[in-house]
């Protein structure tokens, strides 16, 4: 399933497993560089930052919202930090 923005980004927890995954396509991939690159851009001044990635069912479109695999949590808000 590709979100309204014309990629795949999910992300899924196993509490299990204690483990975190990222799943996406290439352009879903791409769209958590750019957004990862945006902190590591920013001033020291505007420390500390953050991003959030949404899915449509929290109000987003940033990740996509799927059927998470076996034994996992599909997350709904991932927030990407920079601290100094």
């Amino acid at each position: 399933m590709i979100n309204d923005r014309g990629y795949y980004l999910k992300v899924e927890c196993s509490e299990a497993d204690e483990t975190v995954s990222i799943i996406g396509d290439k352009e879903g991939l791409e769209k958590l560089k750019k957004n990862i690159e945006s902190l590591l851009g920013r001033q020291s001044a505007a420390l500390p930052a953050d991003i959030s990635l949404l899915s449509p069912e929290w109000g987003g479109d940033s990740l996509t919202e799927d059927v998470p695999s076996d034994g996992k949590t599909l997350i709904k808000h991932l927030r990407l930090y920079r601290w100094e």
